[in-house]
């Protein structure tokens, strides 16, 4: 009687072809990162490109990739949509990696000094979304309100955050003590996956 052989997982390599094309395309983008006087649409092409180009990046790349991003990118305007949009998934992307609450205090507090997309509500949804995961909901709310209030836009997606953040702290039986602790382990949040590339909404 023939034993059945055991299910064997295959781990795919890319091909040698796949590997010249992703080397040429890479340094394709840093050419351009580098012509563009570091604009962020181009820091955000080779990011686009090394997230999805089927050649995973470790977690630690990842990061590596981002901080080489905020590090470079020009900050000419302070509100443009993929500078905003590259911090914002640094940040969130560290927060998930490394999960230290005053590091991502201080990119958050960063931001708001040098006026990085201080006019995107995209801006105050993650920093209100990152005090809600460490138990800071009246903050959370404080900073939705301080923003509505400067008519940062879109207002609409502040008011339903703000709502949503209102309805959990009056249904919830939660203590927070000092503003610093969640104690109700029933709430639990998580941050999205950084949001699709401004290029392809712009294919929409």
């Amino acid at each position: 009687m023939t034993t059945p052989s055991s299910p064997t997982t295959s781990i795919s390599t890319p091909s040698a072809s796949t590997l010249a094309f992703i080397k040429s395309k890479r340094e394709e983008l840093y050419q351009q990162i580098k012509l563009s006087d570091n604009d962020p649409s181009a820091w955000d092409d080779l990011i686009t490109f090394e997230l999805t180009n089927g050649n995973s990046l470790t977690p630690q790349e990842k990061l590596l990739l981002y901080i080489k991003a905020t590090d470079h990118m020009s900050s000419d305007n302070p509100n443009d949509p993929f500078l905003v949009q590259i911090w914002i998934a640094y940040i969130q992307f560290e927060w998930q990696v490394e999960r230290n609450k005053n590091e991502t205090k201080g990119r958050f507090d960063y931001l708001k000094q040098s006026k990085i997309g201080t006019k995107s509500s995209n801006l105050y949804l993650a920093w209100a979304q990152f005090n809600v995961q460490i138990g800071k909901l009246t903050k959370a709310c404080e900073l939705l309100q301080s923003a509505i209030s400067k008519k940062v836009q879109p207002v609409k997606d502040l008011e339903m955050e703000l709502n949503r953040i209102q309805e959990i702290i009056q249904s919830s039986s939660f203590i927070e003590e000092n503003n610093s602790s969640l104690t109700s382990s029933s709430i639990q949040f998580q941050f999205s996956e950084p949001k699709e590339s401004m290029r392809e909404k712009e294919k929409e």
